[in-house]
């Protein structure tokens, strides 16, 4: 019986558990700093509704049958073994790490319990609820889906966005880019292009290259870090075309930690559990691996519960339609965790 052990409980890693515990002639080792499965994406929306985070939660022991769930930290990786942080040896044939990536603020997952992240989403609402004037560093996805949750929710606060680049979200089109700002400028958001936030002091003041910003709450959306430390990283984990952990014999790597040549999205980090679950089916049998291949994606981005936007290439569509498909991800996704009732129940 062959021993495969999984670092990480996010999009990559619960998929291939989910995947492989149904082979019985392996056995599935979970290692997860925190009990549950979060639905990222939609993180956002708990900034102003703290319940909806019930919704996009759910223990790792609800889904996962056939997996051993361990809750704790790995700090170290020997030959064959993964070692936890107080000190316990996990063997292992084949080894995944999906540990991901970090946010900042409310969107860090650094509660072990869904109790304790409960009450840490709601430490972040009231603050919100409490503060008339909010400054989100960064202009991507994530920044620009904060702004209009929030001018949605709370048309009385101001609202100021500060990003680094020329345009909102640089990493897609022009139109969808134009969409954004021009939809966030008309619901009373401040954009303040082509600066630099070079630090933020106990007094909410944020001080850029071009002056000083007053806020009463600052967020963090200026991207991702990747959680490497595993392997003594502060950078992204080196893969081949089969995510195969570079000079790691019988390590995998899939989702936001590893440095394959694809955007940081819960979708390809679902493409990439789906080729490291192929190989390793492959690898036991003896046969050729299969190679990870990058597409582009269709991007949908929302801008509250009413308004979005569906990228792919160079279309745009924008309006109500995004903002109803994104809640269908997200319902389409919850059902494969929990009781399809119990999530259709809980959006009604």
């Amino acid at each position: 019986m062959k021993k495969i052990v999984i670092i990480g409980g996010g999009f990559a890693g619960t998929r291939i558990a989910k995947s492989l515990e149904k082979n019985r002639k392996t056995e599935i080792t979970l290692i997860d700093a925190k009990e549950y499965y979060e639905f990222t994406p939609s993180i956002i929306k708990t900034i102003t509704n703290p319940r909806y985070s019930r919704k996009i939660e759910v223990k790792h022991e609800e889904y996962l049958k056939n997996t051993k769930v361990i809750i704790g930290r790995a700090i170290r990786i020997e030959k064959k073994a993964v070692i936890l942080e107080e000190g316990k040896k996990i063997n292992y044939d084949y080894l995944i790490i999906t540990t991901g990536s970090n946010y900042n603020e409310i969107f860090k997952e650094g509660e072990k319990s869904i109790i304790s992240r409960s009450k840490q989403i709601k430490e972040s609402y009231h603050k919100i609820r409490k503060a008339k004037k909010i400054v989100i560093i960064g202009g991507g996805i994530v920044g620009v889906e904060l702004a209009g949750e929030m001018i949605n929710e709370y048309p009385e606060k101001k609202v100021v966005i500060i990003h680094s680049d020329k345009r909102l979200m640089g990493k897609n089109n022009n139109k969808t880019s134009e969409y954004a700002e021009t939809y966030l400028k008309k619901k009373g958001i401040e954009i303040i292009l082509k600066t630099k936030a070079n630090n933020i002091n106990n007094e909410g003041i944020v001080r850029t290259d071009k002056g000083k910003v007053k806020s009463d709450f600052v967020i963090m959306a200026t991207g991702i870090i990747p959680n490497s430390k595993i392997l003594g990283k502060k950078k992204y984990i080196e893969v081949n075309k089969y995510l195969q952990v570079i000079g790691k014999e019988k390590v995998y790597s899939a989702g936001d930690v590893n440095d394959a040549d694809s955007e940081k999205s819960a979708q390809n980090a679902e493409r990439q559990a789906d080729i490291v679950i192929k190989n390793i089916q492959r690898d036991i049998k003896g046969i050729p691996l299969t190679k990870y291949l990058t597409k582009k994606r269709v991007s949908v981005i929302s801008l509250g519960r009413t308004n979005g936007i569906i990228e792919y290439g160079d279309v745009t569509i924008t309006g109500i339609i995004p903002a109803i498909l994104k809640k269908i991800i997200e319902i389409k996704t919850m059902i494969k965790y929990k009781n399809p009732l119990r999530v259709l129940f809980s959006w009604i």
